[in-house]
């Protein structure tokens, strides 16, 4: 995996979790003008973040760097 491809997981990640709190905006589950809310969303996106953190040690080490 090179990382381009850590990119595009990142941004694809977060596009997912935009459209989602976005989803949940209009269903009434999250108050924008209660930023607390959306904590929720950082929990949920950390193990995605040390799954890409992963994979990017793993490319490292494969390369030598």
């Amino acid at each position: 995996m090179n990382k381009f491809k850590v990119i595009y997981y990142v941004v694809v990640t977060a596009l997912l979790v935009s459209v989602l709190l976005l989803i949940g905006i209009d269903l009434g589950w999250f108050n924008p003008y209660q930023s607390n809310q959306f904590i929720w969303a950082y929990f949920a996106l950390i193990p995605v973040i040390e799954w890409i953190e992963k994979k990017s040690k793993n490319l490292a080490s494969e390369k030598g760097e």
